[in-house]
């Protein structure tokens, strides 16, 4: 009896699709697992499609693919059918895509970003559900190595780095440079309680102000005989004091308090820094 369980990696029911082959291509592939490794010319989809479909030299591809149509598989019930197939970046599961000569953009369908559309190049195109790059040392990524392309070709662009989630590339913003925002963080800060600190001035000089108008004395219509300070006007002063205290000075004392906070939060504690620890650009 055989066993198509496929417990302990052994063989199992299911539908291998069988890759349209072209002449030019030679392919590599497990009888009992979809996966293909293909040595070929650039074709992203059929014998037709890509550099290699229009007869272009220097094209050479490397497509490594595990789950070939396998959302069409997936979909239908295709056990023990026999299903030909060519690639497709849609519905093939994993795949990582070598080729000396390709529109890499066009051929999974990404959009421009500030790089724009790579046609005719090297590509190399990995995807798949998820994918993790993983290193125990470091990773970096790095543009402009060189200054001639794989054609001998001058690099004139001077490309950067470009993140873009959900291939929407519509709000696209610059990458913000950590020393640079916390020097400018650090210089508004600066500034604001340096205005504090002429604001405290200005109403210390104020009260000064005040305290002589109240405790002014007039004299009065006979000779040498002073008068005391209007009660209002001393009670008007009392009022303003106690409104500086309350509203102004532990105000500002408070707000004084709060940037010293603010600094050591985001631009001195390595645990709460907008810089980050590790991922640095440029």
């Amino acid at each position: 009896m055989v066993d198509n369980t496929g417990i302990a990696n052994g063989k199992r029911k299911e539908s291998i699709p069988n890759r349209i082959q072209a002449v030019a291509e030679s392919i590599f592939n497990s009888h009992n697992s979809n996966c293909f490794i293909v040595l070929g010319n650039d074709r992203p989809s059929s014998k037709l499609s890509g550099h290699g479909g229009i007869g272009d030299k220097a094209c050479a591809a490397i497509d490594l693919v595990a789950g070939a149509s396998s959302y069409y598989l997936g979909q239908t019930d295709s056990d023990n059918k026999t299903i030909f197939i060519d690639p497709n970046t849609k519905s093939d599961a994993a795949r990582i895509y070598i080729s000396q000569m390709t529109d890499v953009d066009d051929n999974f369908e990404l959009v421009d970003g500030s790089l724009g559309n790579s046609k005719n190049k090297s590509a190399i195109a990995m995807k798949a559900d998820g994918i993790r790059i993983i290193a125990r040392d470091g990773i970096k990524l790095v543009t402009k190595t060189d200054f001639a392309n794989s054609k001998g070709k001058e690099v004139l662009q001077n490309g950067g780095i470009n993140l873009i989630a959900l291939n929407d590339d519509s709000t696209l913003q610059p990458m913000v440079l950590g020393d640079n925002l916390v020097n400018c963080i650090d210089k508004c800060l600066t500034e604001v309680d340096s205005l504090q600190n002429r604001l405290n001035s200005f109403i210390t000089e104020q009260q000064k102000l005040n305290d002589q108008l109240a405790t002014h004395v007039h004299v009065s219509t006979f000779p040498g005989t002073p008068t005391l300070p209007a009660i209002n006007v001393m009670l008007q002063n009392l009022t303003v004091l106690f409104k500086k205290i309350i509203n102004q000075d532990m105000g500002i004392y408070l707000q004084k308090s709060n940037i010293a906070g603010i600094k050591n939060e985001f631009l001195l504690n390595p645990n709460t820094s907008i810089r980050s620890k590790h991922n640095k650009v440029n």
